[in-house]
């Protein structure tokens, strides 16, 4: 499980299209870093395609850079290669047909071990060594993550751990070209690992930056469909999702509630009073439907709940009773106890398709038939 400030990279593979391999073919490792919104809640995972040929050409172009270089590898003896944790070639200077041949289930499988058996007691050690062979000399390095160690870390930012994230890069000389071939590659081994390091790294920043960029798309639609002192839907985001569940729901009910001289409140003790009030009636809204309605501060004092699943009129009775109890819940203001009522109207939907402006009228209605027979109570319809 990516947590985090965690960073997955893939195997490094052939891309696939359609369940086929792409041609011509492009080797690619996916970046992953997951997404959290404002709340810390993980929103999701930023997968990101990085086209690992141009880290290939960037490592020949590393190796061969220095004449010395070009000179020990002018011959066709010499050679380099990048293998994955399992000893398939990945890169093979000396043969390109051999690489990747794991993607290709119907042909002849090819791994480094298997070419140069005297390199299977010590192709799994982590580290850079040196084995002289039959064949020549080969220095080799692990790069990735393994055994435990991670040396793929920036700030708190580290690679998930993996056989995936584990490569072995090697230099071959033949025996005529073994002298300095230590020096070489003590010289530049290090350059190569921070390339693949900065080819990965480049991914990660630019998955940062869309995550970022996400982040930053999540508050504006934030601000855009919520109520900025509760946080419950405001009145455009309520009427459109409202409606679009009316669309395709037959039952539910619609409730409208206004509080009982909420002025009296803000004219006493002032709005950040008030406020306290209007955030005690949302977390009265949250406890009574939880997850099961849908729920907006239309403005002022006026708040708003949809149900949309069938409820018979004894139900809808219970949880409006219920709503009605947590709003009389004391409410303290500095050193002020304050207890709330609201008059609330409701009306219980039968029918698919209807338009949320004639409902609401209805339960406004409603609401103003429970002022009138005395505040703090409730009046409901049945539009059967």
């Amino acid at each position: 499980m990516l947590e985090r400030d965690g960073i997955f990279i893939s195997p490094l593979d052939l891309n696939v299209e359609n369940e086929k391999l792409e041609n011509p073919v492009k080797p690619m490792l996916r970046v992953a870093i997951p997404v959290y919104d404002a709340n810390e809640q993980k929103a999701g995972i930023i997968v990101l395609n990085y086209l690992a040929s141009n880290l290939f050409e960037g490592l020949r172009a590393l190796l061969l850079q220095d004449e010395s270089i070009c000179e020990k590898f002018s011959g066709s003896d010499a050679g380099y290669f990048l293998a994955n944790l399992d000893g398939h070639y990945l890169v093979n200077s000396f043969a390109p047909a051999k690489e990747f041949s794991f993607m290709y289930p119907e042909r002849e499988q090819h791994f480094i071990h298997k070419d140069y058996p005297s390199l299977s007691p010590v192709i799994d050690d982590v580290g850079v060594r040196q084995v002289r062979t039959e064949e020549g000399m080969f220095t080799f390095v692990s790069i990735g993550s393994q055994s435990g160690k991670n040396p793929y870390c920036l700030g708190d930012f580290h690679v998930k751990s993996g056989p995936y994230t584990s490569w072995r890069l090697v230099l071959f000389l033949p025996h005529n070209n073994k002298s300095y071939v230590y020096e070489l590659w003590n010289g530049y081994s290090a350059l190569v690992a921070f390339m693949i390091f900065a080819s990965l790294m480049s991914g990660y920043v630019t998955a940062q930056y869309l995550q970022n960029k996400k982040l930053a798309d999540y508050h504006i639609y934030h601000l855009a469909h919520t109520d900025a002192l509760t946080g419950l839907e405001n009145r455009m985001s309520f009427e459109k999702k409202t409606q679009t569940a009316l669309s395709s729901n037959k039952g539910g009910y619609l409730v409208y509630l206004d509080l009982d001289d909420f002025k009296c409140i803000n004219d006493r003790l002032g709005h950040a009073a008030g406020d306290a009030v209007l955030l005690h009636i949302a977390d009265a809204l949250r406890t009574t439907f939880c997850d099961s309605a849908i729920l907006g501060r239309l403005g002022g004092d006026e708040f708003v709940a949809y149900v949309s699943e069938t409820k018979s009129m004894e139900e809808i009775e219970g949880h409006v009773t219920l709503l009605l109890e947590n709003i009389m819940q004391p409410v303290w203001y500095e050193e002020t106890k304050l207890t709330i009522a609201s008059s609330v109207g409701g009306v219980r939907i039968h029918q698919r398709d209807m338009h949320l402006s004639d409902l609401m009228k209805d339960a406004d209605a409603a609401m103003y038939l429970a002022k009138k027979n005395g505040k703090g109570g409730f009046h409901l319809e049945d539009l059967a």
